[in-house]
């Protein structure tokens, strides 16, 4: 209440209003008449005027209301629990009025009220949001009588001394009260007894929701009684005890953040929007020796670190205080912090500009992956050196307005660290990784910190993966050929820029030793004879290394009737390519027998297999690989073990890359009763065996691929084992299955499953 309380502005109120008791509701001194005096002989009815705003809570739409311009219409009408900027609603009934839903921030208007009689103690409730431009933003009260608003009604507001012709929120400070419905108390006791209207006026203009320049508006209502009027002046002092925020910023900026690792709870951070950052402290912050899935290590920095888990639904930013840049040595200045799950995109945490809150830059989580780094912390850098001398500030983020994680964790900010202390700690991470505790998340780590991120060092040049003379070589008979496939079979490694960030290209091309040229090498035309292409590989400051990579074109060649690797038993993607999406090739194949605390069965074929969670944690992403041609033979049977509601295995032609087939996991069930055990039908990640017939196609060169299509749903995740393109003779299905074992979890026996083969399904 900004040094005023409850007390003294009752107290200062009371005296005009007890004045009122003795008076009609005209303000003058009661003469005596008859409400049941007949009409004057003769005359007409005379519709009474309503002594309460018609419509104030727009439970009827703009019932009562009359608008001109555009900046108003019925389509602001809502019943949304959240406003755009993901602040909640407080309202008075189910319906509100919210600005900029149907209509534009840029549109200009005003709204006016049916004429009412000011009744009960002259005094009006409002509650008002957004309205950041008070010049042109605002509400007035008129006389009824005033019919072209020339002479705005004079009033007090909020127990104020203060006379005022116009209402606007003076309440929105832009950080921690935005949109939200404000509790106003309108004093206009001089005018009780008279018809008066309500003008809104909007005459702001705006091009995005953030410069809200509209207005939000909602339980307009006479106060009836002096009860009345302390319990709306309790609410609004109590909404802006939990909605207004204490400054946060150290006058000159601070050079080390006092509490970037949330040891004091939020100190020195501020919620600037949403309710995500809104909740009580000991639902944000955790303990960082805590665990998640009874037995996950979070590897948070301290005793606790910030979390949104507790409610995924919320959304909202959190700023901390704004510090100064320094130079830590050759004009170098770089940042660090732990970010945790962030699975969507909406989820992260940026750097902004300290006057203009500007976002510099933006850090997502790249390495997620569920389960292996569900919510264990994984620590960045961010290179801030052509910002030295400026005022900076952090956000984190949640604009995820639901799961799967659609939460962020966040620990251990630090600034101004210098180029050492960056190398000496991706060397002290990469170390941690080796020796991670957690078995589950311990390769996810050490794949994150050694080539899963980015970091802002420029260090050596890349280097490319092979065994040999050449990065990479291939067999194949002559015709076209699109040589840009041969990028997608390099393995190319840097000590500081993540893999999936190393640019590669054709530089040059040789045949038989001479130099050779193609217009565009997606589309080349192979003679007989041996091809060397020269590739590179860039990292994100421009340092190249070359290699080499040899194309036998042999018209004699025939491929094998079995693709390389088909049962991913070398303990990697050997044999294999990424064709689309991101998939983390270091961590892809998995050698687990079962998965989760239940110890489901996955059902594989032999120590390893392909793994979804691990290829690519984000569930709403999708990715397809490809294996090396075989020749169809032999009985024109295949066969693949598969899991997962998005697994698809197509097959292609070798020379048109035309599909021939494609198959989905119809034996897929995620039915409640069943989960998670196999016996009772339950097939999630558990795989089943299918067996298809491609017989017509006997003869020809095809390819395998192996798929997570992007679908709407749970579990849109990949399991993919034991491929094999080649029977001599023709298998059966009928009476095939495999036996799985299921060790007890909940007290039941152990038992043996089996888990019949399929035909597999065509899409």
């Amino acid at each position: 209440m900004k040094g005023k309380s409850i007390l003294t502005i009752l107290m200062a109120l009371s005296a005009g209003t007890l004045v009122l008791a003795g008076c009609d509701q005209k303000g003058t001194t009661s003469t005596g008449g008859s409400e049941s005096d007949p009409p004057i002989s003769g005359s007409e009815p005379v519709a009474e005027t309503p002594k309460e705003i018609k419509n104030g809570s727009f439970e009827e739409g703009l019932a009562g209301w009359n608008t001109s311009g555009t900046a108003f219409d019925e389509g602001d009408v809502v019943d949304a629990t959240l406003f755009q900027d993901g602040q909640a609603v407080v309202r008075d009934g189910d319906h509100h009025y919210a600005g900029a839903t149907q209509t534009l921030a840029s549109f200009t208007g005003t709204m006016t009220s049916d004429p009412f009689e000011l009744s009960g103690i002259g005094m009006l409730e409002l509650r008002i949001g957004a309205m950041k431009d008070k010049e042109n933003l605002y509400i007035e009260f008129f006389l009824a009588s005033d019919a072209e608003f020339k002479s705005p009604l004079s009033f007090k507001k909020n127990g104020g001394e203060e006379s005022l012709t116009r209402l606007t929120n003076d309440d929105f400070d832009g950080v921690g009260i935005l949109s939200s419905l404000i509790v106003n108390v309108v004093d206009l006791r001089e005018h009780l007894g008279e018809e008066i209207v309500v003008r809104v006026t909007d005459n702001a203009r705006g091009t995005r929701y953030e410069d809200y320049a509209f207005v939000n508006l909602d339980g307009i209502r006479t106060i009836q009684n002096s009860q009345e009027m302390a319990d709306a002046l309790q609410e609004r002092e109590d909404q802006l005890a939990l909605l207004q925020q204490e400054p946060i910023d150290q006058d000159p900026p601070v050079t080390e953040l006092r509490n970037g690792g949330f040891e004091d709870g939020l100190s020195y951070w501020l919620s600037v929007s949403g309710t995500a950052f809104r909740q009580a402290e000991e639902d944000l912050l955790w303990d960082s020796d805590g665990k998640y899935w009874g037995t996950r290590d979070y590897f948070g920095e301290g005793e606790k670190f910030l979390t949104t888990f507790n409610n995924e639904t919320l959304t909202g930013t959190l700023r901390s205080e704004k510090f100064l840049v320094e130079d830590q040595g050759e004009g170098k200045s770089y940042a660090s912090f732990l970010l945790g799950a962030a699975a969507q995109e909406s989820c992260y945490i940026a750097v902004n500009d300290g006057t203009t809150g500007q976002e510099i830059l933006r850090q997502g989580n790249p390495v997620f992956s569920d389960p292996a780094l569900a919510e264990g912390l994984v620590r960045f850098y961010v290179d801030l050196s052509d910002h030295v001398g400026e005022t900076l500030y952090f956000t984190i983020v949640d604009n995820a307005p639901s799961g799967p994680f659609g939460a962020i964790e966040a620990d251990d900010f630090k600034i101004n660290l210098s180029q050492q202390e960056v190398v000496e700690g991706i060397a002290a991470d990469r170390a941690w990784a080796e020796t991670c505790p957690d078995s589950l998340a311990q390769p996810a780590y050490v794949s994150a910190y050694n080539g899963g991120i980015s970091y802002p060092l420029a260090g050596e040049a890349p280097t490319f993966v092979h065994e040999g003379e050449h990065a990479y070589q291939v067999t194949r008979n002559p015709g076209s050929f699109d040589a840009t496939t041969l990028l997608r079979s390099l393995v190319a490694k840097d000590d500081y820029t993540a893999t999936s960030a190393i640019k590669l290209a054709i530089e040059s091309v040789t045949k038989d030793g001479e130099p050779a040229s193609f217009e565009d090498y997606a589309s080349v035309t192979l003679e007989e004879g041996e091809y060397v292409f020269t590739v590179s590989a860039e990292d994100a400051y421009g340092q190249k290394a070359t290699g080499t990579v040899l194309v036998v074109s042999d018209p004699d060649w025939k491929p094998s009737n079995t693709i390389v690797n088909g049962g991913f038993e070398t303990g990697d993607l050997t044999g294999w390519t990424v064709t689309s999406g991101n998939v983390n090739v270091d961590a892809a194949i998995l050698a687990d027998q079962v998965w989760w605390a239940e110890k489901v069965p996955y059902n594989k074929e032999g120590e390893y297999h392909f793994d979804g969670w691990k290829a690519c944690g984000v569930e709403g992403d999708g990715y397809t690989l490809r294996s090396t041609d075989f020749l169809l033979g032999g009985s024109g049977q295949i066969s693949f073990r598969m899991g997962g509601n998005a697994a698809r295995v197509n097959v292609r032609d070798a020379g048109t890359n035309q599909v021939v087939a494609s198959y989905w996991n119809d034996a897929f069930f995620d039915g409640g009763v069943a989960y998670p055990s196999v016996y009772n039908g339950s097939r999630l990640a558990t795989m089943t065996k299918y067996v298809a017939d491609l017989s017509e196609h006997i003869g020809k060169t095809l390819y395998i691929e192996i798929q997570d299509a992007v679908i709407t749903g749970g579990w849109a995740v990949a399991f993919f084992d034991e491929i094999v393109t080649y029977y001599e003779t023709r298998i059966t299905i009928e009476g095939q299955y495999d036996t799985v074992h299921e060790e007890s979890v909940d007290g039941s026996e152990s038992r043996d499953t089996q888990i019949p083969w399929r035909a597999a399904a065509l899409l």
